[in-house]
């Protein structure tokens, strides 16, 4: 297992801003830095052009049309010993063709992307 990604947050409301704008920054990397249209958006479901989030295994696709990149969500829940970052949720990016070369590979380098992104609203964790 790689790294993972605890992005943190004092309201359920503000923990689902965090996740989808980690997940949109994803999914423009993915993309190649193309930035989705309306269409992309509004049918993400139909298109597989933008990312979704997959109930039946816990995870979100990242990018639907290669089924390549996803985001596994290992764990979520409550803190209640920290009300600032009561709510949050671990992810762990995955590229099925990554390997890591010279230190860089898709999970290392889009968990330290977000977690600039994020500041400390999020946190690096060493996978199990």
């Amino acid at each position: 297992m790689g790294i993972e990604l605890k992005i943190t947050a004092y309201s359920a409301e503000a923990l689902q801003e965090r996740i989808e704008a980690v997940l949109n920054l994803a999914t423009i990397f993915t993309k190649g830095g193309k930035l989705p249209t309306t269409e992309d958006i509004k049918n993400r479901y139909t298109r597989g052009n933008w990312w979704t989030k997959d109930e039946r295994e816990n995870k979100y696709q990242i990018m639907q049309t290669s089924n390549s990149y996803k985001a596994f969500i290992r764990d979520k829940g409550d803190d209640q010993k920290d009300e600032r970052k009561k709510h949050f949720i671990v992810l762990e990016f995955y590229y099925r063709y990554d390997r890591e070369e010279n230190g860089i590979s898709f999970n290392k380098t889009m968990t330290e992307l977000a977690l600039l992104m994020l500041q400390e609203h999020g946190e690096i964790l060493q996978g199990k």
